[in-house]
């Protein structure tokens, strides 16, 4: 009897430490709010991201694209709207469609060409990897460095 006592003892604590493990790797990202304004700026483009964080999922606006050392051949402002799901890793946001003849978002409708925009969290930058914008966005756009929160 003291020997189960002793094992459901042993298995209560690994239950314990296994769920403050889970919940540890959960706050990471869902213990802080991304909402806010970031900006990639150098000395040829200024794009512009907006976050809003809601839960586990960030609704994302990303404006700009043209590299102005295309002279003439840059490309015109493009505004890209996307939803993705928050985790510990590589956050992936799928493109939404807009609603233009109300004028509005519909995070509810994903692109149906599959367009995907990859992004890191980090504490005050958000690290764009990836944007499939090509064919979407003017030529030469441009999203992908490094986000500064403003």
């Amino acid at each position: 009897m003291k020997i189960l006592k002793q094992i459901i003892n042993i298995i209560s604590i690994i239950i314990l430490i296994s769920l403050l493990l889970m919940s540890c790797n959960l706050q990471t990202y869902s213990g802080k709010s991304y909402s806010g304004k970031y900006v990639l700026s150098d000395e040829f483009q200024e794009n512009e991201l907006i976050i809003q964080h809601e839960n586990d999922s960030l609704y994302l606006t990303l404006e700009g694209g043209g590299n102005n050392a295309f002279g003439d051949a840059t490309s015109a402002t493009c505004t890209i709207y996307a939803k993705g799901i928050v985790k510990p890793d590589t956050i992936t946001a799928y493109f939404v469609d807009f609603d233009y003849e109300n004028d509005r978002v519909n995070y509810d409708s994903l692109n149906s060409e599959n367009r995907e925009i990859i992004l890191i969290l980090q504490d005050s930058i958000v690290k764009i990897l990836f944007v499939d914008s090509f064919g979407y966005c003017g030529l030469n756009s441009s999203f992908e460095g490094d986000y500064l929160r403003k």
